[in-house]
Formats: structure tokens, C-alpha cells, sequence
């Protein structure tokens, strides 16, 4: 029997920090391109994602060079694509070297480049039986609440192939969020500020090391978590407060573009 091709995953977890002890437990999500997508298919429809699409039974995985998934809805036989949010191309192919601080514009003008380009592959034009589902298997790769909203207002004003989108984020190996990204009312980004969520800033915390001060304070006192990392090179735990600005991933240039971008945008939504 053929080996399946492994899929190149990330880090993420969940931290238990009880007793003045902490232990990370990282997520499981296989080796394999159908193991992970199994893993998150799995997830999110313990998150009521069936619901949500009005399922009646299970997805049923497709052939390579197809749809990911066909389901069985209320309204007829569907299909649910999957995207993993993961910028490796711009980070030289490793979850490791992405920055700990990014803008959530660039971020979120990231991935609604890959919806557009999976949205081109299938056409463009809306296709009410077509429904995407993206993820991320590293913490790195998360998506802010900002830019969540961000991707949410970009679906919601531009014209793409799916009828609805949706984000899920895993908490540990069985549960996780289910966010609802499209199709969403008008009225939920009537006072959305685009240009402040574009530069609401991000910072990333790596959970499986080193990741809280648990020491207590001269009273006695234990402290909620502070989060931060551990410098080998200064030999100490290091505040998230403290981490350099300057490890970001946007440039003067492109701070620019995004706001012209931005302005843009609001004079073709006010035709």
C-alpha cells in the first residue's frame, strides 16, 4: 500500500497551569493531507457547523482533485472546500520564523487573497451549493479577532464563489470555536471601523515554552499568568511588553498602500 504524502503541521495546544506547575499539551492533528482535514471536518462539526448547513448525516470525503467534502442538506446534495491559513510563503517556508508582532491588515489581506484565488479556481461567480471552511494548525497562524472582522467585511462586500464561510480555531483535541465569517447582516458592519482593525496589532505567544511567570510576588501573592518567552541568549523570562516592535512584518511602504487601500474601499462601498 501506497504511503500517504505528510502535511507539514504547527504548534498548538492547550496550557494547564494549576499548583505552580504548567504543562502544554500539544494537538494532535495527524501526518497526512486526510488526517488533518479529517481532524478539523471532525472538529468543527462537533462546533454545530451541521447545524449551521442544515446536514443530514455525515460529510463524506471526495476524491483528489475534486471538492474536499460532499454533504447532504436540507436543500440538496452540497460541497464544503477546506483552506488552511498558514503564510509560509512569506516566511520562507517555516512556521518558525513568523514574526511575534504583525498588523491585523496584512494578515487578514493575506488570507482573502487565498479565499479569492480558491474563489477564481471555482469561477467567481456565487455558487449556492459551495461552502469553505478554513483553519490553522499553528498558533502563529491565528486569526485576531480584528482580522477575522476584517476577512468577514471583505466577504460580505466583495463578490466570491461560496455561499457561506467559516473559521474554526481548536482549543485542545476536542473542542474548538466555530466563527461565522459569511454570509453575515449589513447591519453587523455599519459602525466597523476598517482603518483601525487594519492596524490593530497582533502579538504571538508561544504556550509550549517557557510561556508564564509563576513566581509570586513579595507578599505571597501568585500572580495571574504574564505571558512572554524565554530568552536563551539573555538567560531570562521576557514580558510580552517587552517584545521588540521592530519584529514586524510591515514596512513604512506598505502601511501606505494599506491605507490607500482602505480609503479605496470606502469610496466604493459609498457608491
Amino acid at each position: 500500500m501506497k504511503n500517504k504524502p505528510r502535511k507539514p503541521t504547527g504548534t498548538s495546544g492547550v496550557l494547564i497551569v494549576g499548583g505552580g506547575k504548567q504543562r502544554f499539551i500539544r494537538t494532535q492533528y495527524g501526518t497526512s493531507k486526510e488526517e488533518v482535514e479529517d481532524f478539523f471536518m471532525k472538529a468543527a462539526m462537533r462546533s454545530n457547523l451541521g447545524e449551521a448547513l442544515n446536514l443530514i448525516g455525515e460529510p463524506i470525503r471526495n476524491r483528489e482533485n475534486f471538492f474536499d467534502y460532499s454533504i447532504s442538506t436540507t436543500r440538496g446534495q452540497e460541497y464544503i472546500d477546506l483552506m488552511e491559513i498558514a503564510m509560509l510563503e512569506k516566511v520562507a517556508g517555516s512556521y518558525d520564523r513568523m514574526p511575534e508582532t504583525t498588523d491585523s491588515g496584512l494578515f487578514a489581506d493575506y488570507v482573502w487573497e487565498q479565499i479569492d484565488r480558491k474563489s477564481s479556481h471555482y469561477g467567481g461567480k456565487p455558487r449556492s451549493n459551495l461552502h469553505l471552511l478554513l483553519y490553522s494548525t499553528d498558533y502563529r497562524f491565528d486569526l485576531t479577532d480584528s482580522a477575522e472582522e476584517l476577512i468577514a467585511y471583505f466577504a460580505n462586500c466583495r463578490p466570491h464563489a461560496f455561499n457561506s464561510i467559516f473559521n474554526f480555531e481548536p482549543y485542545d483535541q476536542q473542542h474548538g470555536r466555530l466563527y461565522k465569517i459569511y454570509p453575515r447582516p449589513a447591519t453587523d458592519f455599519e459602525n466597523f471601523d476598517e482603518v483601525r482593525a487594519r492596524f490593530t496589532r497582533r502579538v504571538v505567544i508561544d504556550l509550549s515554552s517557557a510561556p508564564v511567570d509563576l513566581k509570586p510576588d513579595a507578599n505571597g501573592w501568585m500572580p495571574g499568568p504574564t505571558f512572554g518567552r524565554w530568552s536563551a541568549k539573555e538567560g531570562r523570562f521576557i514580558k510580552d511588553t517587552e517584545l521588540s516592535a521592530k519584529k514586524t512584518m510591515i514596512t513604512p511602504d506598505e502601511r501606505r498602500k494599506q491605507r490607500n487601500r482602505a480609503k479605496r474601499e470606502r469610496k466604493r462601498q459609498s457608491r
